[in-house]
Formats: structure tokens, sequence, C-alpha cells
């Protein structure tokens, strides 16, 4: 499929954001430097992503062993982040 030299792509509302779906976005720029561009732009978002799931993982592991952690999880509507950050602030 031919787009226009204006570069309209045909993208599937989120998913070229997404790393599983980027390679079909790429494939429709039509010159490597382009690709490599955009490419590189998506490397910086990717790396936020997996230091967001790393900070995460972390918190929620430290704060296991916490009873007040234990406790604030019973209440409804606190998840396991909500529960670590107001023990923080306590």
């Amino acid at each position: 499929m031919k787009y226009p030299k204006a570069g309209i792509l045909r993208v599937d509302r989120t998913t070229v954001f997404s790393a599983a779906h980027r390679k079909r976005y790429l494939e429709q720029l039509p010159n490597a430097p382009s690709r490599k561009m955009v490419s590189d732009s998506c490397g910086l978002p990717d790396s936020m992503i997996a230091a967001r799931q790393k900070a995460r993982d972390q918190m929620i592991r430290l704060g296991r062993w916490y009873l007040e952690v234990q406790q604030f999880m019973q209440m409804s509507d606190v998840g396991p982040i909500s529960a670590r950050i107001f023990n923080v602030f306590i």
C-alpha cells in the first residue's frame, strides 16, 4: 500500500507505541533514516516503562513484610502501591 509523501501512515491507534507492534509501523516508513529516527525516539519510552515496572516490583517486594501495609491493604480501594505510599507518609 502506497502512502502520500506527506508522511501519512496506517497505524492501529496506540499499538504503534508498543514494542510488539512497532515493527509493522516502522516497515511503512519510506527510508532507513526515517525508520532509525523513529526507532531511536521510541527507546526512551521503552526504558521508562521498564524502569517504572522495576521500581513497582521493588516497592511491592520491600513492603511485603510490613504489618501496617497488610492492614492497609484490607481497606477498600487500597491497592499494593497505595498501601505502601500511605505507610511511608505516616
